[in-house]
């Protein structure tokens, strides 16, 4: 575990980060088993506020000093998340240390995989220096496959956790 600075100078560590995962989660599970729905943004924020207000020495750096009297969020609308479509370029976590990459081809059932996996993920441009392994998908799940996927199970292209990073033209039709 270990801490940072975030942009604005300010120290951010694994464990807090954790532990307000975990807090969260608490308060989400309680008000499903209360009252069968999420807190409100404005719920969540004055469980958070009550203590603070009642004592901020303990949790917060000069809180004898203060009294915390009220916490606000801002909120903006989610980015909608695109829908992968012939032509795309995609990346797909194999697990927590890489990603592979793949085009996604015409036919249903099919995709290209670039024949790199990485650490990382890489620009779509530089993607083009790599060959390509065409996949029946549907068979890569059932057989000994040797895609950048091998041991994947997934039941469908659609089905993927996949995150666009280069589209390609749509033409319509």
């Amino acid at each position: 575990m270990g801490f940072w600075k975030d942009v604005r100078g300010r120290r951010i560590g694994d464990g807090p980060l954790d532990a307000a995962e975990e807090f969260l989660a608490a308060v989400a599970a309680d008000y499903r088993e209360q009252f069968g729905s999420l807190p409100s943004l404005e719920e969540l924020l004055e469980t958070i506020r009550l203590p603070l207000e009642l004592e901020p020495a303990n949790f917060i750096k000069g809180g004898a000093k203060v009294s915390v009297t009220a916490i606000s969020a801002k909120t903006r609308k989610r980015q909608k998340r695109q829908t992968p479509r012939s032509g795309d370029i995609v990346v797909i976590p194999i697990n927590e240390s890489y990603f592979a990459f793949g085009h996604l081809t015409p036919q249903r059932d099919y995709l290209e995989f670039f024949n790199v996996k990485s650490r990382r993920i890489v620009a779509a441009h530089s993607l083009s220096k790599f060959s390509k392994i065409i996949v029946d998908f549907e068979v890569c799940i059932y057989s000994d496959c040797t895609s950048p996927l091998e041991g994947h199970r997934q039941s469908s292209v659609e089905s993927l956790q996949v995150s666009i990073i280069s589209c390609c033209p749509r033409n319509p039709m």
